[in-house]
């Protein structure tokens, strides 16, 4: 304990910090100085709140032990009528200077050489090990865990200092598939005043904490939801001519007698995404979610993938996890000759009168003909039972040749429609496929 004793005169001194020379645990030397530290003091011997940190920091300790710091007051001569500072002095260092002028009295001297080898108590700090960890029924699969510092309390604990935290089990959101199974806390060591505990029904805490606080460990328990099986399938066609469009559909089941939240859903066509299909689904019990998807066989390869998936969301366990994927390929075939009829022409006739009719054929598929080579084309008219064929000649792919035939025309006085039919390759005999087209042909009014 340091007092202060008055001059004589006018002056007067305040202690105002001490130089640390040394640290000491009880009597092991911890730390020597080559120069001085300063320390702040106020009210003459109790160490400045803003210097804990530096102390700390020399210790290096989150022990909660007792430390003394050695070394010389330091104090400051001031005027006692105007407060003007004489000089700050090092009681050790400065001590003849500090001595030998401002006419102190006997008592002071005899301070001063005590505060020559002057000492304080320091009480290191404590870290709180305060936690909460969001896991399993059996603490062996953790979810998120949140310490006393990460909810706001000071991550050092001084001898004086109070604080409290408080946890909830939403304090970490977790999927909706987990059940909630109570709350259980540990404290190490445990005692009367801290005892280990548990509580089904218990979904917050607030801990108390002090210097002498010890380790607690709160455990908020869930459940994974079981005894379901995700799965999803496929159903496309084998093959498909390419150039042509297709479709395929995806279907996404929950099979079991529990709800199914937030499960991810993906697809994919040769590694594209499937934007049709959304990214997370909620299922009902034994529901299923379909998806038609269309597509064009525009690739250049021989095989097209089809890919979908559904996942299995947190909280969830999958009784079958082999059926969570369902890649099917679908096999791209040539299309040799793709015989199509475009236009029939005329639109309008009248009545006894020979008609030319002109039929646009073209080849659309992948191959070239045989030059000179002939494809059949069927003309028919249902209302005038005619019947004929025609051949036309189609040579290279992507080209196209009119063929021409003559035909009369009915004799009917009241306005009467006939269709006219072009059917190519009726037999098939190219083994691709035909095409036709009917053509409603209105009879023109007489002039």
């Amino acid at each position: 304990m340091v007092f202060q004793v008055k001059a004589v005169y006018d002056v007067r001194y305040r202690t105002i910090g001490l130089n640390v020379h040394e640290i000491y645990q009880d009597d092991k030397l911890l730390k020597t100085f080559p120069f001085p530290q300063r320390l702040d003091l106020v009210n003459a011997n109790t160490v400045a709140e803003q210097e804990q940190d530096k102390i700390s920091g020399w210790i290096g300790k989150r022990d909660g032990q007792t430390y003394t710091l050695k070394g010389s007051l330091v104090v400051n001569v001031y005027s006692a009528s105007t407060g003007q500072t004489c000089g700050i002095y090092d009681t050790e260092k400065d001590f003849t200077p500090l001595t030998g002028s401002f006419g102190w009295t006997p008592q002071t001297l005899t301070a001063f050489e005590t505060m020559r080898n002057a000492e304080i108590t320091y009480q290191a700090p404590v870290k709180p090990d305060i936690n909460a960890t969001w896991c399993s029924e059996d603490k062996q699969i953790v979810y998120g865990k949140l310490s006393a510092w990460d909810k706001g309390a000071p991550e050092l604990l001084f001898p004086y200092q109070t604080t409290s935290v408080a946890f909830s089990k939403d304090d970490i959101l977790l999927s909706r598939n987990f059940t909630y199974c109570g709350l259980e806390w540990d404290y190490t060591p445990e005692s009367a005043e801290y005892a280990d505990g548990e509580s089904k029904t218990q979904t917050s805490v607030t801990q108390p904490i002090n210097y002498q606080t010890p380790a607690a460990a709160f455990y908020f328990q869930f459940k994974a939801c079981d005894g379901n099986d995700l799965s999803v399938a496929i159903r496309a066609p084998a093959t498909v001519y390419r150039g042509d469009s297709y479709s395929f559909i995806a279907v996404y089941t929950n099979n079991g007698e529990n709800p199914a939240y937030d499960v991810p859903l993906q697809g994919a066509v040769d590694h594209v995404p499937i934007i049709e299909i959304p990214a997370v689904q909620d299922f009902f019990p034994n529901e299923s979610k379909t998806y038609t998807i269309v597509r064009q066989a525009d690739t250049s390869a021989d095989v097209i993938h089809l890919r979908a998936d559904i996942g299995v969301p947190q909280g969830f366990l999958d009784t079958n996890p082999a059926n969570n994927t369902a890649a099917a390929d679908i096999l791209v075939l040539e299309r040799p000759y793709d015989l199509d009829v475009q236009r029939i022409t005329p639109d309008k006739y009248k009545e006894n009168q020979a008609v030319i009719t002109t039929v646009k054929v073209s080849n659309k598929g992948s191959l070239d003909f045989m030059p000179g080579q002939n494809v059949t084309v069927l003309f028919q008219i249902p209302e005038l039972s005619l019947s004929r064929r025609i051949d036309a000649v189609v040579m290279e792919k992507d080209t196209w040749n009119v063929v021409s035939l003559r035909w009369d025309t009915p004799n009917v006085q009241a306005d009467k429609n006939i269709t006219l039919i072009a059917i190519i390759n009726p037999e098939q005999s190219l083994d691709n496929e035909s095409s036709s087209i009917k053509t409603p042909l209105p009879k023109r009014p007489s002039s």
